[in-house]
């Protein structure tokens, strides 16, 4: 079943590294291990990535905590940055990073 959602989705991808190594895959007896090979590779770097994240939120939270006064900091910055009732967008971002360092 997977396999051919997978198979669907190659005639429909846009540019990536994933797409660019299936399209260069020469058509041989070793096609579906070429395939298999691409597969596990993109799912390492998918999964590699989604670690990072989590370790990322992790240490910020930790931080959070440790730092109660800099969390209390930033969040008085974040709210003479943001109108109360508005969601933040991407527009303040630079500034309160730039801020903290």
């Amino acid at each position: 079943m997977v396999f051919i959602t997978f198979i669907k989705t190659m005639g429909h991808m846009k540019e990536s590294l994933v797409g660019n190594s299936l399209l260069d895959i020469p058509n041989t007896d070793e096609t579906n291990e070429y395939v298999q090979v691409v597969k596990d590779v993109a799912g390492s770097i998918f999964g590699a990535g989604s670690d990072t994240t989590t370790v990322a939120l992790e240490w910020f939270l930790l931080a959070m905590v440790m730092f109660s006064e800099t969390e209390e900091k930033a969040q008085e910055e974040l709210n003479k940055a943001i109108d109360q009732g508005r969601l933040p967008n991407s527009k303040i971002v630079p500034n309160s990073l730039i801020s903290t360092h």
